[in-house]
């Protein structure tokens, strides 16, 4: 859908810079004052769009085409920024070698056979070819994302270029051949992807008696881990009744969880996953699995785990516990519910909590009405000091802290609990006081290097060359 959207918007910039009136040809501003914000939008919609609008601005460049390039050019760059700086992520989309072969293949046929006047589509469909190669060369983000455009637009340009040819003449000939082999490509991808990712009747008609068990087990106060099916059905159909462990964004998966697809997955670091993330339950649906790693991981709990114990099964689904699970937060913390949106924990003893939650600056404090919650106030004593000297905040409500990245390399969420009580966990996106998106973050917005602790929090100041050196100081006593 997304995708669909940003392809829109992707398709009304690049006809905004081929097809503006000639009477209006000199008002190149108007010309980048419409089409800026589409590719803006395109890029909103879908990065992958904006990746394609970027390559015909890139075509345009190379042939000293600069007012297009830059109005094609500028606005997804500038999308990809502020998306990367207020939102940081990293993950790898996965390519096979199987991926690169007929995109790359289409790519150099619609250059090698479209007119030879048909500059901008040769140049792109040149660049295009090339991105295939680094995208699989290089892992990052976009992967077989790439792919599309070709399964997209290639076999339009081709049957475009066809009256272009001499016909019965060599060219001709090949250009036939190339579009009877894309139909052939393209139908028989469509047909696979029917057959093994249409979703089985029983994720809508069956549903209701496993997710009726997760409840009645209390599954909400702790991960589920669903077996992926190839349709990925289960990342919409429960995640409104529990918080799954994974969900359906193959690059946070693949950097989160890597045993999935390096083909290292065993009995031992299964049940050392389960333990990471907190999962108290694993569900097995009758769908075909997803994948090498989803067939591998369903084996595995088929044949029997010494960790894992069946505690329900109806001819469609099959539910195990976890013994002894990892708690999802931790010490002296009761988990009381752990939805999508937010968390909601019950602290018996002030001090730190971890939370098995990847930390990310968005996640702030929340009041039951679900509006953040404010952050530590400096005391009016510290008001009162002269600049340089330690400053004290009084922690009331409790803020949040990333913790050091541990030997899996991720990093969670600590709670530092000024006193026992009912916290809620959520990710508001709302801006705070100041410049920090998270405004009961540990972090103060004047000095977010700041690190602090439950109750009275000081902080510690060494200013060299203008940088500031900090450290934790212990809570004061209660009261």
């Amino acid at each position: 859908m997304t995708y669909g959207l940003g392809t829109m918007f992707a398709l009304g910039a690049v006809a905004v810079v081929f097809c503006w009136p000639y009477r209006w040809r000199y008002k190149r501003w108007a010309k980048a004052l419409c089409a800026a914000p589409l590719a803006a939008l395109a890029t909103t919609a879908s990065p992958v769009a904006g990746l394609f609008v970027g390559l015909v601005a890139v075509a345009l460049f190379l042939q000293k085409r600069r007012p297009g390039a830059w109005a094609l050019g500028l606005a997804p760059t500038a999308v990809v920024a502020v998306s990367a700086w207020l939102f940081p992520f990293s993950g790898t989309q996965p390519m096979a070698i199987g991926s690169v072969i007929l995109p790359l293949l289409y790519s150099i046929l619609v250059c090698v056979l479209v007119p030879a006047d048909w500059k901008t589509v040769r140049i792109t469909s040149a660049v295009y070819g090339l991105g295939i190669v680094l995208v699989w060369l290089i892992s990052s983000q976009i992967g077989s994302n790439m792919t599309r455009l070709s399964m997209l637009f290639g076999g339009v340009v081709l049957v475009a270029a066809l009256p272009f040819t001499v016909p019965r003449s060599r060219k001709w000939y090949a250009v036939v051949l190339a579009i009877v082999g894309f139909t052939a490509w393209i139908g028989f991808k469509s047909v696979d992807d029917v057959v093994h990712t249409t979703p089985r009747a029983s994720w809508a008609r069956e549903l209701a008696p496993l997710v009726n068990e997760l409840q009645e087990v209390g599954a909400e106060r702790g991960r589920v881990e669903v077996v992926p099916a190839a349709s990925h059905r289960e990342a919409s159909a429960l995640a409104p009744y529990v918080n799954l462990a994974r969900g359906w964004n193959r690059q946070a998966d693949m950097q989160r969880n890597p045993l999935f697809y390096d083909d290292t997955l065993n009995s031992a670091n299964y049940n050392e996953w389960l333990k990471r993330w907190g999962v108290r339950f694993v569900v097995l649906p009758k769908d075909e699995p997803d994948g090498d790693g989803g067939q591998r991981e369903r084996e595995l709990v088929q044949r029997g785990l010494p960790y894992l114990e069946q505690i329900w099964g109806d001819a469609n689904w099959q539910l195990f516990a976890v013994k002894d699970p990892a708690p999802l937060a931790e010490p002296n913390t009761v988990v009381e519910r752990a939805e999508q949106g937010e968390w909601t924990l019950r602290v018996e003893k002030a001090g730190r909590i971890l939370i098995r939650v990847p930390y990310s600056p968005w996640l702030g404090l929340v009041d039951a009405d679900g509006e953040p919650l404010d952050p530590p106030q400096e005391t009016p004593q510290s008001k009162d000091r002269p600049e340089g000297e330690p400053r004290t905040y009084d922690n009331v409500h409790g803020c949040l802290l990333e913790t050091e990245e541990d030997s899996e390399g991720d990093t969670w969420t600590t709670l530092l609990a000024p006193e026992p009580g009912t916290y809620r966990l959520a990710a508001p996106y709302k801006w705070g006081s100041g410049a920090h998106p998270a405004p009961t973050n540990c972090a103060d917005p004047r000095h977010p290097f700041t690190v602090m602790n439950g109750g009275q929090l000081v902080e510690h100041l060494y200013v060299p060359l203008t940088f500031r050196f900090l450290v934790m100081i212990t809570p004061s006593p209660p009261g």
